[in-house]
């Protein structure tokens, strides 16, 4: 875990376990969240020794490594590592799955109904042909949609 001192000035890394004795003893407070950076409340950078630390960065196509070390007699030992794992094929996988619901919202009929005219008859059909009238309605069932309508007899003047 990373260490400033009370100013903001850095300070050596320590162990997360340590981190963790010092914010539950109240020596220190937390800075920063993403990496965890820790100030602590009664040290000055002045009167503390800091040997050198130093970072390594090994940046890839979708992770990049951090490391930070020191080196104490040609021997380098790690004192923190961590992968930043990068956005960019998590945000191109979900633009593609945007796209592929967009394309099957335009191309997919999602009609909840039939259409209206469905269940219509076109006139030729219900007049049975040209000249027909209506008697070729009259010949239809119904439950073609067509009711044959009661036939219209003049009856004789008396």
């Amino acid at each position: 875990m990373f260490v400033l001192d009370r100013n903001g000035q850095p300070l050596q890394p320590t162990r997360p376990a340590m981190a963790r004795k010092l914010l539950a003893s109240g020596r220190a407070v937390v800075h920063h969240h993403t990496p965890l950076v820790i100030r602590l409340k009664d040290r000055d950078a002045s009167t503390c020794r800091v040997p050198g630390v130093e970072t390594s960065i090994d940046p890839g196509s979708q992770h990049t490594g951090i490391a930070v070390f020191c080196t104490g007699g040609g021997i380098r030992t790690g004192l923190f590592a961590l992968q930043l794992d990068h956005r960019g094929a998590r945000i191109r996988d979900r633009l593609a799955r945007r796209a592929c619901y967009r394309r099957r919202r335009r191309s997919a009929n999602l009609r909840y109904r039939a259409p209206r005219r469905a269940g219509r008859l076109r006139r030729d059909l219900l007049r049975g042909g040209p000249g027909q009238g209506m008697r070729a309605a009259r010949r239809r069932p119904a439950w073609a949609g067509v009711r044959p309508q009661a036939s219209r007899t003049r009856s004789a003047p008396p």
